[in-house]
């Protein structure tokens, strides 16, 4: 088995797992050949995988405030709301 049948085998296995709702120790002893430490294994493997696929699509844009004149630049208070990600992160900055 190549690696990529190997990847297919235990994407479909950690499907069925999580499908169970079992604890991986319940579940492992429902399946054959297969041990706890695969199972975690696999299920840290993807989802490192899904961690990095999801912070390098992130992007930073650049902002820049100007103010009308120059004393309002100097006392004016700034604020900043910054709502997103599939977390739900909501930020606000003065």
């Amino acid at each position: 088995m190549d690696r990529l049948e190997t990847r297919r085998l235990w994407e479909e296995r950690i499907m069925i797992f999580k499908a169970s709702r079992l604890s991986v120790a319940k579940w492992v002893k429902t399946q054959d050949g297969i041990t706890e430490h695969q199972v975690k294994y696999w299920l840290k493997k993807f989802k490192r995988e899904a961690s990095e696929v999801t912070s390098s699509s992130s992007k930073w844009l650049p902002v820049s405030v100007q103010a009308e004149n120059r004393n309002e630049a100097q006392t004016s208070g700034v604020t900043i709301d910054v709502h997103g990600g599939q977390g739900g992160c909501f930020c606000s900055f003065s």
